[in-house]
């Protein structure tokens, strides 16, 4: 009784010692211990080293870095950062991380799959009917979920403004679009000079 007894906690090859349990708590090594009673101790080995995976959803869209399996210390911070592609936009992450900060970070604390989640680019076709032209903004190729874009309607000389058909209904100019999906529009452009009866208020 009353007895101190020194522990040693060795590792095997690969691991390396991370702390002491139940009977004795902390990263002391080696520890001591008073036999005032029986105890019971616990210690803790961990890989010296982990293996991050990481890829991209759907296959083939954006890419992430670092890219596929990799190996790090145990504890280290690996920053992982998602690039869009030409026609997928970086949306989430998935796995051992979560949310959209990009880029984002992960601990290695025991080997981890992380996913960046892409979706695809939106399309708005833009078509004109009669003589004039449409400008839109933002300007883009492709534009992200929900993205608001504001088309303006702008008749050539002889012309008016009548009214959208397709993806967009009415005569309101400039007009705003939320891109919930893929969209096609037409401005339609009338001869002559503008009156009530000749513009479309609202189009079913």
């Amino acid at each position: 009784k009353n007895t101190v007894v020194t522990l040693t906690a060795i590792p095997a090859s690969g691991y390396m010692f991370l702390r002491w349990e139940l009977a004795l708590n902390g990263p002391q090594n080696p520890a001591a211990i008073t036999m005032s009673a029986s105890w019971t101790v616990r210690a803790v080995f961990v890989p010296t080293h982990l293996t991050l995976t990481t890829n991209v959803s759907p296959v083939s869209s954006g890419t992430v870095a670092p890219n596929g399996q990799n190996s790090y210390p145990y504890g280290s911070n690996v920053s992982i950062t998602a690039t869009d592609s030409a026609t997928y936009y970086f949306k989430q992450w998935s796995g051992a991380a979560s949310g959209t900060q990009n880029p984002t970070t992960v601990t290695m604390d025991a080997s981890k799959t992380v996913t960046a989640v892409f979706d695809p680019f939106l399309t708005l076709t833009i078509q004109t009917q009669g003589s004039g032209t449409v400008a839109k903004f933002p300007n883009q190729t492709g534009y992200k979920l929900n993205t608001v874009v504001n088309m303006t309607a702008t008749a050539a000389s002889g012309y008016f403004f009548s009214h959208w058909t397709g993806s967009a209904t009415g005569s309101a100019n400039p007009y705003p679009i939320t891109m919930t999906a893929n969209k096609n529009v037409t401005a339609v452009f009338a001869q002559g000079i503008a009156h009530a009866s000749d513009v479309i208020i609202n189009e079913v």
